[in-house]
């Protein structure tokens, strides 16, 4: 009997591991573009004492500084994102970076030590395969802290369950998603809550929380804390994004799940199965039909555009650092770039030669497109025409058209 049980829980976890290969498999394919927080993950990690662009040419050496005025290369940009030959393992550049910026720097060396093995290279999978370890982590994790939880003979389904409300959720997927360090706090969440439960199990459970009836007394050391947190988080972030609360979501997880068993028990064997497999059913559809945050659909499309006018001039009007910053994997199409505040920079005015049949031009900063209104934006579009046509004027151009709008930009095309 114990035989056949195990081969039954070796199965489903298998199944449940193949499953969430597919899931993280078609988002990470589906993943076109990058949050311009993501490639500071990569700069912070990567560039060689540099921690942002700004520093580059001599420009301002402070957070979020200004860019000098410059015509940067490609190679400036790679040299940005990518370790370059020599600088492999260098872990006080990464610390250096760090001590510049306001993160710990725990996440930018394990980005850092997987691009080393990678020289040269700025591409979405080295990020997304230290996240994918890391979120594989984090569901063992959360795997055994239902081990603890729950008892009797089923006690390995309802732990594999409260990994699947977890892992196939749209949270978890953009955690994991998005190359950032939250993935991997939420790791260290998820270990805290196990080594915390196992520690205060038999210590400390308040007559009150015993009296909660869903909620079993181990999970309430756990999860009604987690709540706690979630709203204080709510209430104190400086955006209101779920990111800032991903790394509770294994907690919260666990604690619906721990409702969802609660209510279970009480219903027949027939209906119990019934309830479960339409459940995982739903969460398994939603997994793969809504999508995810910041994954960028669309963007693979702009950039098979920008790849026509590799050969053209490229200016981009800085704005904020962080604009300028958002569209580094844009600006990878060309041979250099030239980056100035606005048009009336005597560099913009000398690199308008209008040798190049067409030009492409940024125009970085005016407005975060997720933060305004229809009518901000297209007030804001006015004014990058405006500047768009400017440029043309001093290159000789006579076509002007919007390419695209991206986060932080949009994208002019110019043409003669």
């Amino acid at each position: 009997m114990k035989q056949t049980e195990q081969r039954m829980k070796t199965r489903w976890i298998l199944v449940f591991l193949a499953m969430l290969v597919c899931f993280c498999g078609w988002w990470a394919v589906r993943k076109e573009g990058f949050f311009a927080d993501e490639l500071y993950s990569y700069g912070l990690s990567n560039s060689n004492y540099a921690p942002f662009l700004s520093w580059y040419y001599n420009g301002e050496r402070a957070y979020s500084g200004t860019s000098a005025e410059h015509i940067y290369s490609r190679e400036d940009f790679m040299s940005y994102v990518a370790v370059q030959e020599g600088q492999h393992f260098d872990y006080a550049s990464v610390y250096y970076n760090q001590t510049q910026d306001v993160h710990p720097p725990v996440f930018y060396f394990l980005l850092h030590t997987v691009c080393s093995l990678f020289p040269g290279s700025f591409t979405k999978w080295t990020g997304l395969g230290l996240n994918f370890a890391l979120f594989g982590g984090t569901i063992a994790a959360l795997y055994a802290l239902g081990m603890e939880i729950f008892e009797g003979e089923n006690s390995w389904k309802k732990s594999l369950f409260v990994c699947a409300l977890y892992a196939f959720s749209g949270e978890a997927i953009s955690n994991a998603t998005m190359i950032r360090m939250y993935m991997l706090l939420t790791l260290f969440t998820t270990v805290l809550a196990l080594l915390l439960l196992v520690a205060l199990t038999k210590r400390f459970l308040p007559g009150k929380l015993r009296q909660t009836v869903l909620i079993a007394p181990r999970a309430k050391l756990i999860t009604i804390p987690a709540l706690a947190a979630f709203i204080v988080i709510a209430v104190i972030s400086p955006y209101k994004s779920l990111r800032y609360v991903y790394h509770l979501q294994p907690l919260e997880a666990l604690f619906c799940g721990c409702g969802f068993f609660a209510v279970l028990d009480t219903l027949g064997q027939n209906a119990r199965k019934k309830i479960t497999q339409a459940v995982c059913a739903l969460m398994l559809v939603l997994a793969f039909v809504l999508t995810p945050e910041r994954m960028y659909i669309g963007n693979r499309k702009v950039n098979e555009e920008l790849e026509q006018y590799s050969d053209a001039q490229c200016v981009s009007l800085i704005g904020d650092m962080t604009a300028f910053t958002s569209e580094l994997p844009e600006y990878l199409h060309f041979k250099e770039i030239c980056a100035v505040q606005d048009t009336s920079s005597t560099l913009l005015r000398e690199y308008c030669t209008g040798e190049s049949d067409s030009m492409v031009v940024f125009i970085c900063g005016r407005g975060l497109w997720q933060f305004v209104t229809p009518g901000e934006v297209e007030q804001i579009t006015q004014e990058n025409q405006a500047s768009a046509e400017e440029i043309a004027r001093l290159g000789g151009y006579t076509s002007v058209e919007m390419l695209d709008t991206q986060e932080f930009s949009q994208i002019w095309v110019l043409k003669k």
